[in-house]
């Protein structure tokens, strides 16, 4: 049987207390964690869907001390009642088991890093009260990747992403992983397709 929601929030909560503990521990985390302009969300995709296996490269594969030990999810705060989530940011710390060269991680890996936190911003709408969805599912269409200095490893960093422009089931989106003094280490930029539920992935 799949864990129920509740189950899933609980769990959540759970290791959010985890690894806000971690980050609260870093000055420059703790003060983005403090930042009023953003709030944080569980992120249920870190949690393992024993039916389905949905999610289990993040939830499972990469989960481990050694690759992602620690990771906060949050988005920027709508402006208004009724509007979407265009803009989110993890904090995120890195191990060595994903390394390409001696402690850098892998190219794949950065891209992987960068896709997701787009596929979260744009279902971020979906998990926050008063929000409009801005799709119901969404799958990656395009994802175009520049790497701009080594991401060094182990490590704790700032992903961020932003939706840039929205035309009828097309949404394009960018992102970046920043290190502590706010350097770009890669930047994305990606096309994500909204389609029907039960045609395509779901965030």
């Amino acid at each position: 049987m799949s864990p129920s929601l509740p189950d899933l929030l609980a769990e959540a909560h759970r290791l959010e207390t985890k690894d806000r503990a971690f980050f609260s521990g870093i000055p420059w985390t703790a003060k983005l964690m403090n930042d009023s302009s953003f709030t944080n969300l569980p992120k249920i995709s870190r949690l393992p869907n024993p039916e389905t296996e949905e999610d289990s490269f993040l939830a499972e594969t990469v989960k481990t001390p050694g690759i992602i030990s620690h990771l906060l999810a949050y988005y920027r705060n709508l402006p208004k009642p009724g509007a979407s989530v265009t803009e989110a940011r993890w904090l995120i710390a890195l191990g060595t088991k994903l390394n390409g060269w001696p402690n850098v991680m892998h190219g794949g890996v950065q891209s992987f890093l960068l896709d997701e936190i787009m596929a979260f911003m744009l279902g971020c709408s979906k998990r926050v009260p008063g929000a409009t969805p801005l799709a119901l599912n969404t799958v990656t269409a395009e994802l175009k990747v520049r790497y701009l200095r080594a991401l060094r490893t182990p490590g704790v960093l700032l992903v961020e992403a932003r939706l840039v422009k929205r035309e009828g089931r097309k949404l394009w989106t960018e992102a970046e992983v920043k290190d502590e003094k706010g350097v770009v280490l890669a930047s994305g930029e990606a096309l994500f397709i909204s389609v029907q539920p039960g045609t395509g992935p779901k965030i």
